[in-house]
C-alpha cells in the first residue's frame, strides 16, 4: 500500500455546488464521487475510451486505488472532519460546559486534533484554533443570462469561494496497485488545467497540482489498530442485505446526491438517478468495503450511448477508537 496526497492549489475561484435552488450556494469541499468523476473526464481525455472501461473493470474486482473526498489545507495544517464520535473529555462535566458550544461549532479539526480524537487520548481544547473559516472567502458574483428569443436580459447570482494565499483543497489516495500512480498523478495535471467543478466556461476552478507523500502522521493514522472504521469519503453499501447489520452501533450522517453529468461522448445533459450515501465523518464498527453505484438514466440506455454512468461509493477509512 502506498499513500499519496494531492494538493490543489487554486488559482482561480471555485462554484461547488451546494444544496438548494440556483447557484447561490456552494460548498468549499469537493466530495469524493465528485472528484472521482473529473478524474474519469481527465483519464478518458489521456487515455482514451478503452483504458478507462478496463479501470472501471478493475475497480469492480478491486480497488487499485481509493481516493478521500477534498478538505481544506491552510499552509501546513489539514483539516478532516469531526469524528462522529463523542468528544474525549467529555465524560467530566466541567470540560463540556467550558468547551461544549465551541466543540459542537468545529465541522472540521486540525489533523492532530483529530489523531487524538479518534485514539481517544486526551484534547486541550483550549489550543484548538479558529482558522478554518480564514481559509476562504465567499463572494457572490453577478451574472446576466440573455433570453435566446427576445434578447431580454436577466441578472443572477452564482456563489463562489476563494481560497487564501497558502491554503486549497488535499485529498489522500492509497494506491493497492503502485502502477496506477503516474495515470493518476497526469490525471489530475490535466484536471487543473481543466477545472474542477462548476461555471468552468467562466473560468472557473483551475488549480495547480502538487504530489506530497505522506509522513509519519499521516502513517500514523491510518496504521491506527482502531475497533472502527471512519469514514473520510462518500459510501454507499455494496450489498442492500447487510445495511442493517452496517448500521448496527453506527454513527452517520445521510447525502443525497443528484444533478446532472456531462459526458463527453454526447452534446446533450441528463440527470442522474437520485441516491442517498453515508457522509464523511460517519463512523462504523464492521469493515466497509462500498462499490460503483449505477445512476444511468432510462433515457441515456434508451438513445444506445456509449457507456453507463457511475457514483462513486467507495470507502476510504480511518481507524478510530471507540471505547474505552
Amino acid at each position: 500500500m502506498s499513500l499519496k496526497i494531492a494538493r490543489l492549489d487554486f488559482n482561480t475561484p471555485v462554484h461547488f455546488g451546494g444544496v438548494g435552488i440556483g447557484l447561490e450556494s456552494t460548498e468549499e469541499i469537493v466530495h469524493s464521487d465528485t472528484l472521482f468523476s473529473a478524474l474519469c473526464h481527465s483519464w478518458v481525455n489521456l487515455y482514451g475510451k478503452a483504458d478507462l472501461d478496463d479501470l472501471l473493470i478493475s475497480f469492480e474486482q478491486k480497488p487499485p486505488f481509493l481516493i478521500s473526498s477534498c478538505f481544506i489545507y491552510n499552509s501546513d495544517t489539514y483539516f478532516l472532519p469531526r469524528p462522529h464520535t463523542p468528544p474525549p473529555g467529555f465524560e467530566s462535566v466541567d470540560v463540556r460546559e467550558s468547551h461544549g458550544k465551541d466543540v459542537k461549532r468545529l465541522n472540521y479539526l486540525p489533523r492532530e486534533i483529530f489523531g487524538l480524537w479518534a485514539r481517544r487520548e486526551k484534547i486541550n481544547y483550549e489550543t484548538i484554533k479558529e482558522d478554518y473559516g480564514s481559509s476562504y472567502r465567499f463572494f457572490l458574483v453577478p451574472r446576466v443570462a440573455i433570453d435566446r428569443t427576445n434578447s431580454n436580459s436577466q441578472i443572477y447570482y452564482c456563489g463562489t469561494i476563494k481560497f487564501q494565499e497558502g491554503c486549497g483543497l488535499f485529498c489522500l489516495i492509497k494506491f493497492n496497485d503502485r502502477s496506477y500512480i503516474q495515470k493518476v498523478k497526469m490525471s489530475f495535471s490535466l484536471l487543473g488545467e481543466l477545472g474542477l467543478g462548476g461555471e468552468r466556461s467562466s473560468g472557473l476552478g483551475k488549480f495547480k497540482f502538487v504530489w506530497v507523500d505522506a509522513d509519519d502522521e499521516w502513517n500514523r493514522l491510518l496504521s491506527f489498530k482502531g475497533d472502527g472504521y471512519l469514514c473520510i469519503s462518500l459510501l454507499h453499501p455494496e450489498n442492500p442485505d447487510t445495511i442493517e447489520d452496517l448500521m448496527n452501533g453506527a454513527s452517520y450522517t445521510l447525502l443525497e446526491r443528484r444533478g446532472w453529468f456531462l459526458s463527453p461522448f454526447s452534446t446533450k445533459q441528463y440527470k442522474r438517478k437520485t441516491v442517498t450515501m453515508l457522509a464523511e465523518g460517519s463512523v462504523f464498527t464492521k469493515s466497509i468495503t462500498g462499490h460503483l453505484v449505477p445512476v444511468t438514466p432510462e433515457i441515456w440506455i434508451k438513445e444506445g450511448n456509449p457507456h453507463l454512468i457511475y457514483r462513486y461509493g467507495y470507502a476510504f477509512v480511518i481507524p478510530v477508537k471507540l471505547k474505552e
